[in-house]
C-alpha cells in the first residue's frame, strides 16, 4: 500500500512536471505565432507600401507629362497672341506714317502672317490638342475584394494529444 502512495505521487509530480512544460511550450508558441503575425503584416505593409509607391511614381510622371504638353501649347498660344498683337501695332503704325503703296504692300505682308497664324490656330483645333486633359485614379477592382474578403488574419487551433 505504501508502495502504491509512492508510485502515485511519483506519478502526480511527473503529470505537474509535464503540465507545467506544456504551459511553457504553449507560452513559447504564443511567442512564435505573434512573430509569425507580425511578419506577415509587415510583408503585407511593405507590398502595400510599394504598390503606392509606385503608383504615385506613375502620378507624379503623369502629371509632368500633362502640364507640360499643356505648358507647351500656351506658350504656343502666347507665340501666336504676340504675333497677332504685333500685327495690330503695325498697322496702326501704317495708318499714322505710311503711304498708300506703303500701306498696301505692309498690308498684304501682315494678312500674310494673320493666315499663317490663323492656319496654326485652326491646326490646334483639329489636332484636339485644346481639348481638357483630366486625369482619373482608377482603383484596382481585387482591392476592395481583399478589404472585405479577408475577415480573419488566421486562426487557432488547438489539439490534444496524450
Amino acid at each position: 500500500m505504501k508502495q502504491s502512495l509512492c508510485d502515485l505521487l511519483v506519478n502526480i509530480n511527473q503529470i505537474k512536471k509535464d503540465r507545467e512544460a506544456n504551459i511553457d511550450m504553449i507560452k513559447n508558441k504564443r511567442k512564435h505565432i505573434i512573430e509569425e503575425v507580425t511578419h506577415m503584416r509587415k510583408q503585407i505593409n511593405q507590398h502595400l507600401d510599394k504598390l503606392q509607391y509606385d503608383l504615385m511614381n506613375k502620378l507624379d510622371k503623369v502629371e509632368n507629362e500633362c502640364c507640360e504638353k499643356i505648358q507647351s501649347l500656351v506658350s504656343s498660344l502666347n507665340d501666336i497672341y504676340n504675333a497677332i498683337s504685333q500685327c495690330n501695332i503695325e498697322i496702326e503704325n501704317m495708318k499714322k506714317y505710311a503711304s498708300d503703296i506703303q500701306m498696301c504692300l505692309g498690308m498684304r505682308e501682315i494678312q500674310k502672317k494673320i493666315i499663317l497664324n490663323e492656319k496654326c490656330v485652326h491646326s490646334l483645333i483639329e489636332n484636339k490638342e485644346i481639348m481638357n486633359v483630366v486625369i482619373e485614379y482608377v482603383v484596382d477592382g481585387t482591392l476592395p475584394d481583399f478589404l472585405t474578403d479577408i475577415k480573419l488574419f488566421g486562426s487557432i487551433a488547438v489539439t490534444s494529444s496524450p
